[in-house]
């Protein structure tokens, strides 16, 4: 009788509406978390796919485009401006170009690492060098050139994109 008892007073009790939603939120949330170390390891292991010369054309693209724009500086004989600019078109097309990190380093220290690019051929690090080293004194030193001198540092650019554009042994990476 008291077995019986007890069991009508469990029948008594207010129902847990909330049982089952803590339950599914359990699991909801076991999930996700399954799901994102799964996305975690599985992007360590799987390079991402992407087109290397679409995206070589494109940074050389741009890179001319604005070298293009910068041109007016050139023929106002505004030269610290001009190497300002360009240097930073010219460092972004190479980090983009050779995944050479190069906005924040020094001129010196931004050399050492284009050089230890495989893909920076010796002739191309010492034109860079050389157009870097020309830059830095109109921004640092000088800051007037005359307008020769002007277009020499700008051709300088626009060669060094030019002739650092997509190569055959790349189509194979």
């Amino acid at each position: 009788m008291i077995a019986q008892l007890v069991e009508d007073l469990r029948l008594l009790e207010p129902a847990n509406p909330f049982r089952y939603v803590y339950g599914a939120a359990a699991a909801l949330i076991f999930l996700i978390v399954l799901w994102l170390v799964w996305r975690i390891l599985r992007r360590g292991t799987k390079a991402p796919v992407r087109s290397v010369k679409g995206e070589v054309k494109s940074a050389r693209k741009e890179a001319l485009a604005a070298l293009d724009q910068l041109s007016r500086l050139v023929a106002d004989g505004h030269g610290r401006e001009y190497a300002i600019e360009s240097s930073a078109v010219i460092r972004t097309y190479i980090e983009r170009r050779f995944g050479v990190r190069a906005p924040v380093l020094v001129t010196s220290e931004f050399l050492e690492h284009a050089k230890a690019s495989p893909h920076l051929g010796g002739h191309h690090a010492e034109m860079l060098g050389d157009y870097l080293r020309r830059c830095d004194r109109l921004k640092f030193g000088r800051g007037h050139a005359d307008r020769a001198e002007l277009e020499q540092i700008h051709a300088a650019a626009i060669r060094f994109v030019m002739e650092t554009r997509y190569s055959k042994e790349e189509a194979v990476e």
